[in-house]
């Protein structure tokens, strides 16, 4: 797994500038809608190879997010594809949204923490 920060150098090879210096290369994909996005956002992708979603978009909107000082962490499992398969990967990306929450929305209710540990435990990813 790796943790970024992407360069926004993923933009200008994708689109031959920054969003701020060729809005125009942007302005047609709805993805580029982020840059009105001031919600803190985090971003957990798998391996595009073991069928996670492709690399671009979403290293893209990570970028458009910082470019644009929105709080901003992505996750890259490399071992992983779409799902968790792993019960430490799935483990680590759990406590990551918990943190996340508890930052940037407060404290994360025992109802909700409640349901993530029995979903983590009742996932076929736990069976080691």
């Amino acid at each position: 797994m790796t943790i970024g920060p992407y360069p926004k150098e993923v933009l200008q090879q994708a689109f031959g500038g920054a969003l701020s210096d060729v809005p125009e290369r942007y302005k047609d994909n709805i993805m580029f809608d982020s840059y009105r996005n001031k919600t803190p956002t985090l971003i957990t992708v798998g391996n595009e190879d073991l069928g996670g979603v492709a690399r671009l978009p979403s290293e893209a909107m990570y970028s458009i997010l910082k470019e644009n000082g929105v709080p901003t962490r992505m996750l890259k499992f490399l071992e992983e594809g779409h799902n968790y398969t792993r019960s430490e990967s799935a483990r680590f990306a759990f406590e990551e949204v918990r943190k996340w929450l508890e930052t940037h929305m407060g404290k994360a209710d025992e109802a909700g923490m409640a349901i993530a540990e029995h979903v983590a435990a009742a996932s076929p990813a736990n069976e080691d």
